[in-house]
């Protein structure tokens, strides 16, 4: 089996992983439901068949561990789906801890032996068809929903900022897909200009937002109302309800510095 470096699928983005695993279900014989993107409480998918639902947890974590936080977290989303029993799936491996505490517990844990035996031609198939596209000049992860996108300072300074696309190349956001593959990558001393939204429907759910450059139509007031899609073409309406600005640890403390010096 072709296996490209990084681990078992590491070149598959982690929401198209879980595609991947739901339709791995399906062949299974399991209708199989996406549970929503936020607030998930600990659940990929939701699997049922011959009238037992079953919660999947995905960590695509390739050449990496998962431990006992995961799986207790899954346990409760076992109970708060009601579900009859639960299972992790990880192109991972579960740390001997974690396998412990799933002793007399209805959950089981699928690591990357696990997958390799279970979908070994799935796999084979997946992993060519990936090392096809990279070779094509696909540099980001396959079937990923973020990509690079610039951030304009308030110093008029221009970062690359990795965000998902729904935000990336929304209009009224004010970021731009980035060109330049010079542009550094944003400080952690900076803390990016915000705006806080809440949908004008009930049930009322909010969002904090990253904005790309202080001239956007979020952020300078020219929109204070608009749509946001939740993973497909068309989303909730959201107003807006606060703004937060930029805050540059690292400017501030250099001008500290400054006035100290004088």
């Amino acid at each position: 089996m072709v296996e490209p470096r990084g681990g078992l699928l590491s070149r598959l983005a982690p929401e198209a992983f879980e595609a991947w695993v739901g339709e791995r279900f399906r062949e299974m014989g399991y209708d199989v439901r996406l549970t929503p993107f936020q607030g998930d409480h600990g659940a990929d998918l939701l699997v049922e068949r011959d009238g037992e639902t079953a919660v999947v947890q995905c960590k695509h974590r390739p050449g990496g561990s998962v431990g006992e936080p995961v799986l207790r977290d899954l346990f409760g989303a076992m109970h708060h789906f009601a579900a009859a029993r639960a299972i992790l799936v990880t192109t991972g491996r579960v740390t001997q801890a974690a396998r412990g505490w799933l002793r007399g517990k209805p959950i089981e844990a699928w690591d990357a032996g696990d997958l390799a035996q279970r979908w070994a031609d799935a796999i084979s198939q997946t992993t060519e068809q990936m090392a096809a596209e990279a070779g094509n000049g696909v540099e980001d992860r396959i079937g990923s929903r973020n990509g690079w996108y610039v951030y304009t300072d308030d110093f008029g300074r221009r970062w690359a900022l990795k965000l998902a696309n729904m935000i990336g190349e929304h209009p009224c956001l004010g970021f731009e897909r980035l060109a330049d593959p010079d542009t550094p990558r944003l400080l952690g001393a900076i803390t990016v200009r915000h705006v806080s939204l809440k949908t004008v429907t009930q049930p009322v759910r909010r969002r904090t937002v990253p904005v790309g450059c202080r001239t956007a139509d979020a952020y300078s007031g020219r929109m204070t109302q608009f749509a946001l899609p939740q993973g497909g073409p068309s989303g909730d309406v959201f107003v807006v309800t606060a703004y937060a600005g930029e805050v540059q640890s690292y400017e501030r403390g250099r001008q500290q510095d400054n006035t100290v010096a004088s």
